[in-house]
């Protein structure tokens, strides 16, 4: 029995030191800590039974210490996780069980540690299965449109939007509240995401999908923590500096720019050199990037030879004759 419970114990160890660095070092997210907390916890009553396990030990005979081909394989980063979660959780509930008969009070505490750990996978899966694509990203201002605002969106959206974020700064909180239950209308019609420009209060009170933050709007962590872990959070960054600071923090995605000049910003434009960096940054971190700033159908193919696969448009969309046909052709071409 101290032999399985030895097994066991080295077995979820391991796989919580696995995700931890994962999260710590791959995904930069700064909940690695409370993984760290599990460890320590899982340690603690470890300790209680290391000797007799220890002294029950036979690696050299045992038939698990050869790895199966299933093993061999490359794994993703997300493969990974998934794999060490399952070790992790079994392993407990192995122990939990095995515990129940030596000191209850052990096993009461390994279920704490499982249940702390179902949470902890969630709240680390949450960035890999939310559903957005941010290839063609509508930012709205309904000034520059001809049409009611849920009218433009939802031709957009037919035309192949495939995000929106409700960006109406010159209107009163009560008015971006109304024209948002409209949009979220057409958005849910068309499985598209609406996120709302600095607002998380008006996200709650909408239930839209998330937000949009700048670098001078709540911090990430307040954010977060008003919405929940099922929102999205996207945050605006205008260097590679801002933008390695961005991935570091609880959020779905950033944005990049702004590439060309814009009226719709004050910030001088960061060109085109930083878009290769910031797509592997991007990469690396897993979390992707939309860019944003002067993009018309005069620099879109610019900035698509420099690399650009998301982009954001306002007023080539919005204040469009046919915003349908316009975000047809504008995702033709970011498709090539």
């Amino acid at each position: 029995m101290y032999r399985m419970i030895d097994a066991n114990f080295n077995r979820c160890r391991e796989g919580l030191r696995v995700i931890e660095d994962i999260v710590r070092f791959c995904l930069k997210l700064d909940f690695f800590e409370e993984l760290k907390e599990v460890r320590h916890a899982v340690s603690k009553i470890e300790i209680k039974y290391e000797a007799k396990g220890i002294l029950s030990r036979d690696s050299v005979n045992d038939p698990g210490n050869k790895p199966f081909e299933s093993e061999k394989r490359k794994k993703e980063i997300k493969n990974l996780l998934s794999a060490n979660f399952k070790r992790i959780e079994e392993s407990l509930r192995v122990l939990e069980d095995t515990l129940m008969m030596i000191d209850p009070q052990d096993s009461e505490a390994v279920k704490e540690i499982r249940f702390k750990v179902y949470t902890l996978e969630k709240k680390v899966f949450n960035p890999f299965y939310k559903p957005f694509d941010l290839t063609l990203y509508l930012v709205t201002d309904s000034r520059h449109s001809a049409f009611p605002l849920e009218k433009t969106v939802e031709e957009a959206l037919k035309g192949g939007v495939s995000i929106v974020q409700l960006r109406e700064k010159h209107l009163f909180d009560k008015e971006i509240y109304e024209s948002g239950r409209k949009v979220l209308e057409v958005c849910r019609k068309y499985k598209a995401p609406l996120l709302i420009d600095d607002r998380a209060d008006i996200a709650l009170a909408l239930d839209a999908d998330g937000v949009h933050i700048g670098q001078n709007d709540l911090p990430v962590s307040k954010v977060r923590k008003i919405l929940g872990d099922e929102k999205i959070i996207g945050k605006s960054t205008h260097s590679l500096a801002q933008a390695q600071e961005a991935i570091q923090e609880e959020i779905d995605y950033f944005a990049f720019g702004p590439l060309f000049k814009t009226p719709t910003k004050d910030y001088a434009p960061v060109g085109l050199k930083e878009i290769e960096k910031i797509k592997t940054l991007s990469k690396e971190s897993g979390k992707p990037v939309v860019f944003i700033g002067g993009l018309t159908l005069e620099t879109l193919d610019e900035a698509i030879q420099n690399g650009v696969d998301a982009a954001a448009f306002v007023r080539e969309i919005m204040g469009a004759k046919n915003p349908f046909k316009t975000a047809e052709f504008l995702l033709k071409k970011i498709k090539g």
